[in-house]
């Protein structure tokens, strides 16, 4: 299967609709569209990615597939499903179906939240604003110190952590440090992009720092 999962939100309807078809034509199965908070989450918090492929799903593009109904659980794609919560199914168009979001060319669209973590009280809101997180498929933080790597690894109810490897990274890994996320079932991501656009060196440099 081959993802990519994080398209970063835009809210206008037309760009993230062609977005979406170029990663079809290139090929993806799955992808994620990435709404990025820096704000301390709030029981009042509102996914607007439904709402923005609603937009999407109304509109008259050329060339582009704007249809989508909802599609396959997280536990398809990542092999397991967030600590403490079962993703239930919900009945749709297309039979028992899931929140994910499905074009009818085949291209599975997921909501995810990413948070920046630049002190343990936002990471603390991860777990207390379950009326927030649940409105996503994929949660994922990105910690910026080694305080709030060590409560990402260790208690945050959370499927990924991002890295931004174009900066130093909060510490070096050792076993003890990864083996709590680990059997936690939480992923790590290193995202590519840097590596194309520009900030190359630093990429790799505290790639192969992180990775050995």
């Amino acid at each position: 299967m081959f993802c990519d999962l994080s398209i970063v939100y835009q809210p206008d309807a037309a760009v993230m609709a062609k977005m979406l078809a170029r990663a079809r034509a290139a090929g993806y199965d799955v992808v994620a569209i990435d709404h990025i908070v820096t704000e301390r989450l709030t029981p009042k918090h509102v996914n607007p990615i439904p709402k923005l492929l609603e937009d999407i799903s109304k509109l008259k593009l050329t060339g582009v597939n704007t249809s989508f109904t909802v599609s396959d659980p997280l536990s398809d794609i990542l092999g397991g499903e967030r600590e403490g919560e079962a993703i239930a199914s919900t009945v749709g168009a297309g039979g028992i179906i899931s929140r994910g979001w499905s074009g009818t060319g085949g291209l599975k669209v997921l909501s995810r939240l990413t948070l920046m973590l630049n002190d343990i009280t936002m990471g603390q809101c991860i777990n207390s604003c379950p009326e927030a997180t649940n409105q996503y498929d994929i949660v994922a933080v990105q910690p910026s110190n080694e305080a709030t790597l060590n409560q990402a690894m260790s208690s945050l109810s959370i499927d990924l952590i991002a890295f931004d490897l174009t900066k130093a990274i909060p510490r070096a890994f050792k076993h003890q440090t990864v083996q709590p996320a680990k059997e936690r079932g939480i992923y790590f991501e290193i995202p590519y992009a840097p590596a194309i656009h520009g900030n190359s060196c630093s990429f790799f440099h505290f790639t192969f720092k992180l990775i050995s």
